[in-house]
């Protein structure tokens, strides 16, 4: 890949790549990962997307290479931070793919520089709050068991077996342990 580069907005540095290697009429596809992760995320398909687009790659700020002083920042924050990516790169308007948290912030910069956005893709994502779909609450309680579960078991497939899975390993003298290591009791 590319080596780093550096937008400043405010307080925040924001990394990015670009990714260049075909012809100048080729449209540039910005890419924005989600939550806790970086540009390097999306390594799985670069090679792919290379073959048709020229690529920005950006870390979140808080993300990556990249840093904020900030505390609290907003999704619209982070809308900026790619517009002033987008600025330092000199490119006016480009595709944009966000998955997750980055289809929340391409949304956000979709709607408020829609000049700056050619085509929007968008994965695994919410219009984000007040208008996002709630979670059903058998989903969310799921998701806050499985961050209890023992390794063991949150490796195995098919979640309703959680239980009897535990309970052979407990049978076995083997029992279950967090990620930290801790055996858990019970």
């Amino acid at each position: 890949m590319a080596s780093n580069r550096f937008a400043d907005h405010g307080s925040s540095r924001i990394a990015y790549e670009l990714c260049s290697r075909v012809g100048r009429r080729t449209p540039w596809l910005v890419l924005i990962q989600g939550l806790g992760f970086d540009r390097s995320g999306w390594a799985p398909v670069i090679p792919a997307l290379r073959r048709r687009f020229r690529l920005v790659l950006i870390d979140n700020r808080g993300s990556g290479r990249s840093t904020t002083a900030d505390r609290k920042f907003a999704v619209a924050d982070m809308a900026v931070d790619v517009t002033a990516v987008l600025d330092r790169s000199r490119i006016a308007r480009a595709h944009v793919l966000g998955a997750s948290l980055g289809g929340m912030v391409a949304q956000e910069l979709a709607i408020r520089f829609p000049q700056r956005v050619d085509r929007l893709v968008l994965a695994c994502t919410t219009p984000g709050w007040p208008y996002g779909y709630p979670m059903p609450r058998a989903s969310v309680q799921r998701m806050t068991e499985a961050a209890s579960l023992p390794v063991e078991v949150a490796a195995q497939p098919g979640g309703e077996r959680a239980g009897a899975v535990a309970a052979r390993l407990r049978a076995s003298g083997r029992p279950p342990t967090r990620p930290s290591g801790e055996q858990l009791t019970g």
